[in-house]
């Protein structure tokens, strides 16, 4: 899939992330045990809070 960009004002980028770059990013999250597999609401939070920091930081994935 390509990687769609957003132009703002000072010339900024700021990266649109498409669903292949969030599921790699979740993996990454499994991988260091930042996030787990359940369906404790405590889990689904901290799955939420993981993904917007993607979105927060425009991160590389």
């Amino acid at each position: 899939m390509e990687k769609v960009e957003e132009r703002v004002l000072n010339s900024n980028v700021k990266k649109m992330y498409n669903l292949n770059d969030i599921g790699k990013w979740l993996d990454y999250g499994f991988k260091l045990g930042v996030v787990k597999k359940s369906n404790k609401k405590e889990d689904l939070l901290m799955l939420y809070k993981w993904v917007e920091l993607l979105g927060n930081k425009n991160i590389e994935v």
